[in-house]
């Protein structure tokens, strides 16, 4: 048996990191059959190799208007010949796109929001809108050759079906979370995250993500502005995880703000961080705090939960659908109920005790990674 992994448009950070954790699994597995994956070439694949059964090719992600000519190219010319050539048994497409049929049985992982979810209130510019409009032309291509169609969540199933309809009624769709991660240590994750937190100076709350509008670091921003005095006076700190490089103007204005509005003591920003760094961090915080407007699954959420963190969430469909019981939800787009969720949360051991322990529970049905392959080889067949 031969199968294909096509990973190449995996270079947004929950993706590309689920990538990544399959990757570690199928080397140190060494499933014996013949494994051919195709990544993007960035520096989180650097020190990645395969083996005699996982064949791994790296391909260039170019730049501005080529990064569109290639990547039509790659999808309509390339990868469908290079199937043909390999002749495999299945395509595992992570992430959106394949537009053209390909050689074997094709499974589909849709791993983009906006397919589903209305983004024009977050992203207004022109540019962003079109290529939203090709994405979804380009996805709806991809679903008229697929044979299995995976989500992350029961939320993103009822939102495909009350989009694409009828397109999609030919195809099997099988809901599939994200796997917890094999990179961070989880061994010390017993520690009793309220406790050990009253020994800190500060009472961390983390922001895991990298910027994106939609991620909504700007609620956090005016949340901390409104109500400084009362995060100074409870020893409250938000950490979040912006890298220098990403995220262009947008991002660069955040951050410049957050200094002009002398909000450093309150947001302290870590940059971006590897998946194995954070370990450290979860085993320090209070809790998660994750205000994105919009999710297909969320990463942090899980690995947060496996660190027995509390989460304080919207009042959103990704975010029930992740955290269910162990979400503490506030009103999407309300500024006191958040900072109300939060304070009570942070200030209440034994409230944080009874979180910690649902959110222990709660990530038990998540799958790990070795898990999560033997259900993806299973659509194989």
């Amino acid at each position: 048996m031969k199968i294909i992994f096509n990973s190449y448009n995996t270079v947004g950070a929950g993706p590309s990191n689920v990538t990544k954790f399959i990757l570690k699994s199928l080397v140190e597995r060494k499933v014996p059959y013949k494994k051919y994956f195709i990544i993007p070439r960035i520096y989180l694949f650097e020190d990645v190799e395969g083996n005699s059964c996982l064949k791994i090719y790296k391909i260039p992600v170019l730049r501005n208007f080529l990064k569109y000519v290639f990547r039509g190219f790659y999808d309509i010319f390339l990868f469908p010949a290079v199937t043909l050539i390999l002749n495999p048994t299945a395509v595992i497409v992570l992430a959106n796109y394949s537009p053209m049929k390909v050689c074997g049985k094709k499974i589909v992982f849709m791993r983009h929001p906006f397919l589903v979810d209305k983004f024009s209130k977050i992203y207004d510019d022109p540019k962003t809108f079109i290529i939203e409009r090709i994405r979804k032309i380009v996805f709806i291509l991809t679903l008229m050759s697929t044979d299995v169609l995976v989500v992350q969540s029961s939320y993103m199933k009822r939102a495909l079906l009350k989009r694409f309809g009828k397109r999609v009624a030919h195809l099997h769709i099988y809901i599939l979370p994200n796997p917890i991660s094999n990179l961070i240590d989880f061994n010390e994750s017993n520690i009793d995250t309220c406790v050990k937190n009253d020994n800190n100076n500060h009472k961390i709350v983390l922001f895991i993500s990298r910027y994106y509008p939609h991620k909504n670091h700007c609620f956090l921003v005016k949340l901390a502005e409104k109500y400084q005095n009362e995060f100074r006076r409870g020893k409250i700190k938000f950490y979040i995880t912006i890298g220098a490089s990403e995220g262009g103007r947008r991002a660069r204005r955040l951050l410049d703000k957050i200094v002009e509005q002398k909000l450093g003591d309150i947001i302290y920003n870590l940059g971006e961080l590897p998946n194995t760094a954070l370990a450290q961090y979860y085993r320090t915080a209070r809790c998660l705090f994750f205000p994105s407007q919009s999710e297909t699954f969320g990463n942090p959420l899980i690995e947060a939960m496996a660190y027995g963190l509390p989460v304080i969430v919207p009042d959103l469909g990704y975010a029930k659908a992740v955290c269910g019981e162990a979400g503490t939800y506030y009103n999407t787009g309300d500024l006191a109920d958040a900072f109300d969720k939060i304070m009570t949360l942070v200030g209440d051991n034994l409230l944080c005790e009874k979180y910690s322990r649902i959110s222990r529970i709660r990530v038990k049905k998540i799958p790990t990674t070795d898990q999560w392959i033997d259900e993806v080889l299973s659509l194989t067949v």
